[in-house]
């Protein structure tokens, strides 16, 4: 029986760990009704445009993913989810929480191959710690980046199983799905360059083959991407310095605190095993350094986009606080049944927090009084402007706030958000005619709770009606 259970304890293990880590992800879907930050529906516009422009033909389909967006993996992985029969919004979450998982499962699928189960358990169970809090996936709406991350593991998984060129496949994918995760892999292998220069010069046979492959993959794959990101704008784009920063105190104090105190001994034990894998290992070490200088490279006065990196140095902490976890085990407790009730005991404790933590977070979102995402009543207005106007409509509204962004994504219209001291707004009533005459808006929006009616438009109730209301939106028809 013992032996049975011996045998069975890997699969049993990892597959807790996976249910753990849906369980945290999938809280963001059942516990929310929208989602939140800007980027939904910048990504949810650009999907939309791909899926109309598949259905006038393929080419026209191919031609608008890679023109409509810097990120035409991810934005077409999303136009993918017009297949399942619910809404755009709920697309979004199911496919944030599932980018998550899937996340959570490829580190467990590199650590199983550089240290077996146990490593490949503790990573999917420390990653399943993030999705509030520790990375702002969920709360900014960044899926192309939250997409990408799995490409990278598994990028690093390849290098590392001696398949090379599947691994400059999926750095290729990895560009297209995020050209900033794939920037850095391209980095990441440069650096590494002198190890490839060492290993053409002082080795033969198979292993010189590999490293004169990869040589000259880097330099084409290089000259190529740095075209493919001129070309889609990122290489043009004023870098600003970023306001927000790691905070490494806080990361500490949280849940994830102790990943991050054993990261370093993980750090160490790569290291230690870089002879035997010099090339992968060597990769992945490079990897870690880089997503730490470039996540505080505030700390050398540069300040460039410090909290874009947060995710790539949290994936090193967890992949090399795994590492480190079961050699620790090891050595605290020479009975197994001692290290396994410790390490059930300290996951389950911490994602009691962190589930605890999410569904504050999330009810915080909800919350009716603090106005974070767009309410019912302003659905309803949407969906009735989706169900009453004709396509070709254009509706205009203030740029208060950014709930109105969402009209075009789910009513299917045109859209124009202009500032409240825009003329239409401030001018007088006899001014009315001339101003939307000249104009192609046919209806007017206000998000009450954002602002009242202009005080022309009430003054004009005879001219302009309105022809839909409830507590949240009033829908004026300027075209009556």
């Amino acid at each position: 029986m013992s032996r049975i259970v011996e045998l069975s304890l890997p699969k049993l293990t990892i597959t807790a760990a996976v249910l753990l880590g849906a369980v945290i992800a999938f809280q963001y879907p059942a516990a929310t009704t929208f989602p939140a930050g800007g980027d939904p529906v910048r990504h949810i516009a650009r999907a939309q445009a791909i899926v109309s422009a598949f259905d006038q033909s393929i080419n026209q389909g191919f031609a608008t993913t890679f023109t409509n967006s810097a990120y035409p993996g991810s934005t077409f992985i999303l136009s993918l989810t017009t297949l399942i029969p619910i809404s755009w919004p709920d697309r979004f979450v199911f496919l944030m929480a599932s980018a998550h998982l899937l996340t959570g499962i490829s580190i467990g699928w590199l650590l199983g191959k550089i240290s077996g189960w146990p490593a490949a358990a503790a990573g999917i169970a420390f990653w399943s710690l993030t999705t509030i809090g520790i990375t702002d996936h969920f709360e900014d709406g960044t899926l192309a980046q939250l997409l990408s991350l799995p490409l990278v593991l598994l990028f690093l998984e390849r290098l590392y199983s001696k398949h090379h060129w599947w691994a400059l496949i999926v750095l290729l994918l990895t560009i297209a799905v995020h050209p900033l995760s794939g920037v850095i892999l391209l980095i990441t292998l440069s650096t590494t360059t002198p190890i490839l220069l060492w290993y053409l010069l002082k080795t033969k046979g198979q292993a010189r083959r590999t490293a004169l492959v990869l040589l000259s993959a880097i330099a084409l794959m290089a000259t190529t991407s740095t075209l493919f990101l001129y070309w889609q704008g990122i290489l043009r784009y004023n870098i600003e310095p970023d306001s927000r920063t790691i905070n490494l105190i806080n990361l500490l104090k949280s849940h994830l605190g102790p990943a991050l105190i054993l990261a370093p001994l993980g750090f160490a034990l790569i290291l230690a095993k870089a002879r035997r894998q010099p090339i992968a290992l060597g990769v992945l070490l490079t990897f870690i350094i880089a997503s730490l200088l470039l996540g505080f490279n505030d700390l050398l006065n540069y300040s460039i986009q410090t909290f874009r990196f947060q995710s790539y140095f949290i994936l090193s902490v967890v992949i090399t606080a795994s590492l480190a976890l079961p050699t620790l085990l090891m050595q605290a407790f020479p009975s197994p049944w001692l290290r396994r009730v410790f390490a059930v005991t300290l996951f389950l404790t911490l994602a009691t927090v962190a589930f605890k933590d999410a569904a504050f977070i999330y009810a915080r979102y909800e919350s009716p009084t603090l106005y974070l995402r767009l309410d019912k009543t302003e659905q309803e207005a949407i969906v009735w402007l989706k169900q009453n106007l004709p396509s070709e409509s254009v509706v205009v509204s203030t740029d208060l706030g950014r709930h109105s962004e969402w009209i075009p994504v789910l009513a299917g219209v045109r859209h124009t958000r202009l500032s409240e001291e825009n003329r239409l707004f401030q001018a007088p009533t006899n001014q009315l005619n001339d101003i939307i005459g000249s104009s192609n808006y046919t209806h007017l929006v206000f998000f009450l709770k954002r602002e009242p009616i202009s005080a022309n438009f009430v003054a004009s109730s005879d001219a302009y009606p309105v022809i839909y209301q409830n507590k949240g939106v009033v829908i004026i028809n300027l075209r009556p």
